[in-house]
């Protein structure tokens, strides 16, 4: 993973991601995009033309967030970079992949269940189904990783013996090779 894209939007559970980041680009001698993205968002009453930035009352919040952000140094010691973007965080994402050549992407999920799930979607979701490289998500029930050591060493490889599975195999089988990790493979059948 030469390239890490790590997609925040400065949440707990974001920041929940930012040991695995670190880990990860340790590891790899990676180079960390943090990435926010401010989705275009007209100004009431006026037609779907994008305000300036300077009036543009979204992005001047997030340039803010970005600064406190960059302040705290969550990378330090690592190469990275933080990119504000304009635009739908998904796309976003898909084009940053393709343009800088990113290996993974890193998100923090918030884990949606039930109403909030239908109505508010799953960013990580939509990234699985968009994205061209593979996806780590860090969902709220992840434990606290060490935020200078972590180290993949137990993989859980969940398969149907589909193409998407097979496809994913040799990810997970390089990945506990450069950990000198395991990978524990599982296939489940369901109850008739």
């Amino acid at each position: 993973f030469k390239t890490i894209l790590f997609a925040t939007d400065f949440s707990a559970c974001s920041e929940a991601a930012v040991p695995y980041v670190s880990g990860l680009a340790r590891n790899f001698d990676s180079n960390i995009l943090a990435v926010h993205a401010v989705p275009f968002e007209p100004l009431a009453g006026l037609t779907a033309v994008p305000p300036a930035l300077e009036f543009d009352m979204e992005w001047r919040a997030s340039l803010q967030d970005m600064r406190t952000y960059e302040a705290s140094d969550p990378f330090t010691g690592l190469r990275h970079e933080f990119l504000l973007e304009k635009g739908f965080l998904r796309d976003v994402v898909t084009n940053l992949v393709a343009q800088r050549n990113v290996d993974l992407v890193v998100v923090g999920s918030h884990g949606r269940q039930g109403f909030h799930k239908v109505f508010g979607g799953s960013f990580a979701e939509q990234l699985l189904r968009t994205v061209a490289c593979p996806i780590l998500t860090a969902g709220p029930g992840a434990h606290h990783a060490p935020a200078d050591s972590w180290r993949p060493r137990r993989i859980l490889f969940a398969t149907e013996f589909d193409g998407g599975s097979l496809h994913a195999l040799p990810h997970a089988i390089a990945l506990a090779d450069a950990n000198d990790g395991t990978v524990l493979m599982m296939h489940a059948l369901p109850l008739v």
